[in-house]
């Protein structure tokens, strides 16, 4: 099933992580033509926080600010933990994604 055995964290994680670095690359960016095709894909790495929040019935905007926060302060690896309905470190609770589908 997995030709590449590398994983990343999981539950949105990566996600939140490649959406801000890419925001920080961005503004850096000068250029026209470097910065609008990030944009849209920051827009597109947004979105997949929001329904998976919904759909375990949590508050989106909530979890989703808490990510960022997190992010923000260096736990890389923080997630949606959906049973609890919190954020928390997906690391520890041996959530993992496979590298070659992100």
């Amino acid at each position: 099933m997995c030709r590449d055995n590398h994983i990343v964290p999981g539950a949105v994680a990566t996600e939140i992580e490649l959406a801000r670095k890419l925001k920080e690359f961005s503004l850096k960016e000068a250029g026209y033509w470097i910065s609008m095709p990030l944009q849209n894909l920051l827009k597109v790495l947004r979105l997949f926080p929001k329904p998976l929040a919904e759909n375990a019935g949590l508050n989106a905007m909530e979890i989703i600010s808490s990510l960022y926060a997190e992010h923000s302060t260096g736990n890389t690896k923080v997630g949606i933990d959906l049973d609890e309905g919190v954020c928390m470190d997906g690391s520890t609770l041996n959530i993992w994604d496979l590298h070659i589908t992100k």
